[in-house]
């Protein structure tokens, strides 16, 4: 059912079907609504919208959004426009913008999902995109999973969230690259990885440069790359000190690290710590875009099932409810969480 809220302050509308499994969110044409939590909700509302933010340009009809939803604790969600996006050209783009293709969204209704608890459907997804970019194939994707959410611009009147060509490509190579890179790594394959790493001495230096080619995978032809993986370590710059871990000639180790810092430098800055006051004061991660959720789960990928921070499930977890499991079932963040969870599991019970 639609959610009443007054005609002069509906910036956003919820459609639920089950409670609040699905909505579907429509922008007001008044800026002065904008960037803030709007005082007709009522306190199930609220707790749907615990951060909700509109940004509003100085064009009526030309909007920014970004929703941060507390509906389920495990973090954000993201949206996507009910009828899907568009290819348009633009020849007078803003200040710095280069001109080219840019994805659109069609229509002012959006359906969101829980993006976490797809990510490896969109990782997948995005990994067979990478393999083939084509206009064709990013418009399949986003209909189903939404944009990127990097290199925003309002690049023509009444276009919202424009989003180039251009950032597609970058990161699908990126992603496709480092996919490669990690199945050459996990495979033990020296063989192939010499070809991108390379020693010098005087000083001592480790240097791995890789070409990603249009298929998305590692290439020797660096006049066919679509983006390059780089990374290096110099006695000058180590302070780890894997210079004298590493066996000399090693090819392996360095891949690794070119792996690792690839997902890092990507993920950098890309989540933000939440305090969701309706789930016991608990601390969640929220992704700012898409493509972050796609590169933390090739991040799970290289961590595996061991190394990969978890939810402790036990409420009001003192220690802010996320650890890393010191074994694959290790379930709780110690002894004090579980006897929590038990105790609150067995009242409802």
């Amino acid at each position: 059912m639609l959610l009443p809220m007054p005609a002069s302050a509906a910036a956003f509308s919820t459609l639920s079907s089950n409670g609040a499994s699905c909505s579907k969110v429509i922008a007001s044409s008044s800026p002065s609504i904008a960037r803030s939590i709007h005082p007709h909700l009522d306190g199930r509302q609220r707790t749907l919208y615990a951060i909700a933010r509109l940004k509003a340009s100085d064009k009526p009809s030309s909007f920014t959004y970004d929703a941060l939803d507390a509906d389920r604790p495990q973090g954000g969600f993201w949206l996507v426009p009910e009828m899907g996006f568009k290819w348009v050209t633009s020849e007078a783009p803003l200040v710095a913008r280069p001109p080219g293709r840019w994805l659109v969204p069609r229509g002012k209704w959006f359906r969101r999902y829980a993006i976490l608890r797809r990510r490896k459907a969109i990782a997948a997804d995005f990994l067979s995109l990478a393999r083939s970019v084509t206009e064709e194939s990013i418009l399949s994707f986003a209909n189903q999973w939404g944009d990127l959410g990097v290199d925003r611009a309002n690049i023509i009147y009444g276009a919202r969230d424009a989003e180039p060509l251009a950032a597609w490509s970058k990161h699908a190579a990126t992603v496709a690259g480092i996919w490669h890179l990690w199945q050459l790594v996990r495979g033990s394959n020296e063989d192939a990885l010499s070809a991108f790493v390379r020693w010098t001495r005087s000083p001592l230096t480790v240097e791995f440069r890789a070409p990603v080619g249009p298929d998305g995978r590692l290439t020797t032809e660096s006049d066919e790359a679509r983006a390059w993986l780089r990374t290096s370590v110099s006695a000058a710059s180590d302070p780890e000190g894997l210079l004298k871990r590493w066996d000399n000639g090693d090819v392996l180790e360095p891949s690794r690290l070119a792996v690792c810092s690839a997902i890092n430098n990507a993920l950098r800055g890309t989540f933000s710590r939440a305090l969701l006051p309706y789930y016991n004061n608990s601390v969640r991660y929220m992704p700012t875009s898409l493509v972050a959720v796609i590169y933390s789960h090739l991040q799970d990928e290289v961590a595996g099932a061991k190394g990969q921070e978890r939810e402790c499930p036990a409420p009001g977890c003192p220690n802010g409810g996320w650890f890393v499991p010191r074994r694959s079932n290790h379930r709780y963040c110690d002894a004090s969480c579980r006897s929590n969870f038990n105790y609150h599991h067995s009242k409802k019970g």
